[in-house]
């Protein structure tokens, strides 16, 4: 039997003539619905495969009202993202000037909202991160976001100070964002995670990439000291929620703020910042990427303690081991899977950082 996302891709090749190579992203739904995203030459579509193959329009999506707004002339609204079923970020020119507009399901507006909230009216100080203001849109089931004329931050030598910056500020958000009431994601809930994408992977798949198990089995067999201290934490910081002017550092969406370890978002901006050197595939960029990493946990302080390095070492390990299955389902990039693996097997074989 064909393995779903390879058969689906098969399909999309020979009926549409797109190549794996201009895939962006290739996921398996719950209800074993496959959905595709792939850009060629600038123009993005999408694909869902449930049987059959079919191409769909984020203007059709009944799940998120503000997807209406496409309705919009094109020169007013940008399609900055869509999720099918899950959510849309647009991009509105407004009278003064742009603003972000995110629609999400009914359930989770305002959960998603108060997590804005929580983190706007927090954070106030010079070396804070700049968070947008977040409004309800009820009409559309979404929040209006004020617009951060800023730049993204990608990692390069000329944004290790920045990178800097993001250590300070993220300490800053631990000490000044509550973490009263937000759910508690701990290290179980890590490996549970991970537990939860294998299966979907081996679905979709066929199989897990070659040592992943292996690997997995290694990091379940950690024996880390229970945590003591949790605090506020984004969950989903990568570079790419990251903006700067090269004095301030803004950062976005909180869709997955909870109760963690101060080290998880460390952990998963560090991971992130090494799979974008493996994504340009140069000498150049792994080094900027170790430089900015490096820069960030010199802003955080982060201390000498053997166990918050083993922890923290333990936290890229499961980063890794996520993008790993993630990004195995992408034709594009499958083939840095062994080497983020590999970086898994380092993090366990490394346990105090160097």
């Amino acid at each position: 039997m064909n393995a779903p996302i390879p058969h689906a891709i098969r399909e999309l090749h020979l009926a549409c003539g797109i190549a794996p190579k201009f895939i962006l992203r290739a996921d398996l739904a719950r209800d074993d619905t496959i959905w595709i995203e792939t850009k060629r030459e600038g123009q993005r579509r999408w694909f869902r495969h449930d049987g059959d193959l079919a191409e769909v329009f984020p203007g059709d999506d009944p799940t998120l009202p503000l997807c209406a707004a496409l309705d919009i002339p094109s020169e007013e609204v940008e399609l900055l993202a869509w999720r099918p079923g899950r959510r849309i970020t647009l991009k509105l020119t407004c009278e003064d000037g742009f603003e972000i507009v995110k629609g999400l399901r009914k359930k989770r507006l305002k959960s998603v909202q108060a997590a804005f909230r929580r983190v706007h009216e927090a954070l106030d100080g010079p070396s804070d991160f700049l968070v947008p203001m977040a409004e309800e849109a009820p009409d559309w089931c979404a929040l209006r976001l004020g617009f951060l004329d800023l730049e993204p931050l990608a990692p390069a030598p000329r944004n290790e100070g920045a990178y800097q910056l993001v250590g300070r500020a993220l300490l800053s958000f631990q000490n000044k964002v509550s973490c009263q009431g937000l759910k508690r994601h701990d290290f179980a809930s890590e490996l549970e995670v991970l537990d939860n994408l294998s299966r979907r992977h081996e679905r979709a798949m066929g199989n897990l990439p070659p040592s992943w198990a292996a690997a997995q089995e290694r990091l379940q067999a950690l024996a880390l000291p229970p945590r003591a201290k949790f605090v506020a934490v984004h969950r989903d910081l990568h570079d790419g929620q990251l903006l700067t002017d090269g004095e301030r550092v803004g950062l976005i969406d909180f869709d997955l703020l909870c109760s963690a370890s101060p080290l998880l978002d460390l952990a998963n901006l560090s991971v992130h910042l090494m799979l974008r050197a493996l994504q340009e595939s140069g000498r150049a960029t792994l080094a900027a990427a170790e430089g900015c990493g490096r820069a960030l946990l010199l802003g955080y302080g982060l201390g000498d303690s053997a166990e918050e390095h083993a922890e923290l070492r333990a936290l890229q390990a499961a980063t890794f081991q996520r993008l790993a299955l993630l990004y195995s389902m992408r034709p594009k990039w499958r083939h840095i899977t062994p080497t983020l693996i590999q970086y898994t097997e380092r993090c366990l074989g490394e346990p105090r950082l160097s």
